[in-house]
């Protein structure tokens, strides 16, 4: 990838990650492999985590595949569930 790639790259995420933070629902942005975000922190979360798939390079476009995930902690609760729908 050329230094405008590598330019491209940086300039997308970083205006994904500048939206994502603008979201009250979102507390941290990360990017990168899932595996080296330590989920044990719990401050960190609700987590929005940008994924490059993948980056074709045509012309002169830079076409980036990415996943978005957002992450949040889910509170299980002991007691025991009503299920109010089934009859």
């Amino acid at each position: 990838m050329s230094n405008q790639g590598i330019r491209g790259f940086y300039q997308l995420t970083e205006t994904i990650k500048t939206e994502l933070l603008k979201d009250v629902n979102i507390n941290t942005v990360s990017t990168g492999d899932i595996t080296d975000v330590n989920l044990n922190k719990q401050d960190i979360f609700p987590l929005a985590h940008i994924i490059i798939n993948s980056v074709s390079d045509e012309e002169q476009v830079l076409r980036f595949n990415i996943s978005i995930l957002a992450c949040d902690i889910v509170d299980q609760s002991k007691d025991l569930t009503i299920d109010r729908f089934k009859g």
